[in-house]
């Protein structure tokens, strides 16, 4: 959070986002970083350590570590002019974005809804 922060201040609305984000993967049914969380609490390690393996597995590309895909992707483009003609080139060929779409939900992620309100 404090590498995102301008001015010393925190911005509201990244608390809240992120926190939102948070809670979306920890109650989205039995993932990785869930499964992670829980077997390190199961050792009654602390809250912190918990929260913390979750994290690290949520960073593995396969995993949460899509969403860091999707935004360096995302950084390429240096206009919106660009980015609609890269992206049609790609949606056109029906080639695969990381970091968008699910394996699991083939028709929308229930969990878009949720973070796109913040």
């Amino acid at each position: 959070m404090k590498l995102m922060t301008m001015n010393n201040k925190v911005d509201p609305i990244l608390v809240k986002t992120v926190d939102v984000s948070l809670i979306l993967y920890a109650e989205h049914d039995f993932n990785a970083s869930t499964f992670n969380a829980r077997v390190t609490a199961s050792t009654l390690s602390d809250f912190y350590s918990c929260i913390t393996s979750a994290i690290g597995t949520l960073r593995g590309p396969l995993h949460g570590g899509a969403n860091e895909a999707a935004m360096q992707f995302l950084k390429q483009f240096k206009s919106k002019e660009q980015a609609d003609e890269e992206l049609n080139k790609i949606f056109g060929q029906k080639k695969l974005i990381m970091g968008f779409g699910h394996r699991v939900y083939k028709n929308g992620d229930p969990r878009n809804a949720i973070i796109k309100k913040q």
